[in-house]
């Protein structure tokens, strides 16, 4: 695992498995939050370290609790 996916975690998967399993769009979500979509997919991809004012934003835009994001993740599988 690289060093920004294990920094990441749990936030980035809790956040992607938040807007899938709410049918969310990854671009309204970037949107909202004040990122790209880009930027998102960075984060979701272990390129770019999910800064704490963007988990913040990100918690907000998809009208989630900020103490979601940092629960340990639930896998399939």
């Amino acid at each position: 695992m690289s060093y920004i996916k294990e920094a990441n975690s749990p936030v980035a998967e809790n956040i992607k498995m938040r807007i899938e399993a709410n049918g969310l769009k990854k671009k309204t979500v970037a949107a909202k939050a004040g990122l790209t979509q880009n930027e998102l997919a960075d984060i979701f991809g272990g390129r770019r370290i999910v800064k704490a004012r963007e988990i913040l934003a990100l918690a907000e835009a998809m009208e989630a609790p900020v103490s979601v994001l940092f629960e340990p993740a639930q896998r399939n599988g």
